[in-house]
């Protein structure tokens, strides 16, 4: 019996430590680089790293691309005022996703591809980015 506990302790602890788990993977993820005049380079990796703590929370999902949209697209969603401390930006993402990321909402073993599920952020009173809303375009 003793033998017994140990032995399914060492599974305990390897499954542990191998990752089990099904959290959203960003690891690997391609950052797309667009040069912007309407935001600094910095502004734009907060705005992807904002993004990719949210996304661990995805069920069985990798992250494979991610970037900014590019300005001609946001001018479509800035008006003339807010182009010099604007406060929103957009951002494209593509990622695939398993057979548990049905528990999430989305389809199993699909990639949804760069450029169809968008991420909407907006700065907070302290500068900061947030996301305000996500998904297909």
């Amino acid at each position: 019996m003793k033998k017994i506990c140990i032995l399914l302790s060492i599974i305990l602890c390897i499954s542990l430590f191998t990752g089990c788990s099904n959290t959203g993977n960003v690891s690997n993820a391609e950052i797309v680089t667009i040069e912007s005049k309407i935001y600094s380079q910095e502004e734009i990796l907060d705005a992807i790293d904002v993004v990719k703590a949210e996304f661990v929370g995805f069920t069985g999902c990798t992250l494979t691309k991610i970037g900014y949209i590019g300005d001609e697209k946001m001018l479509d969603y800035l008006s003339d005022e807010v182009l010099d401390n604007p406060p929103y930006i957009i951002l494209d993402c593509e990622f695939s996703t398993s057979e548990s990321s049905a528990e999430d909402g989305f389809n199993g073993n699909e990639t949804y591809q760069y450029g169809w599920w968008k991420w909407y952020l907006e700065k907070d009173a302290l500068g900061n980015w947030k996301i305000d809303n996500y998904g297909v375009a």
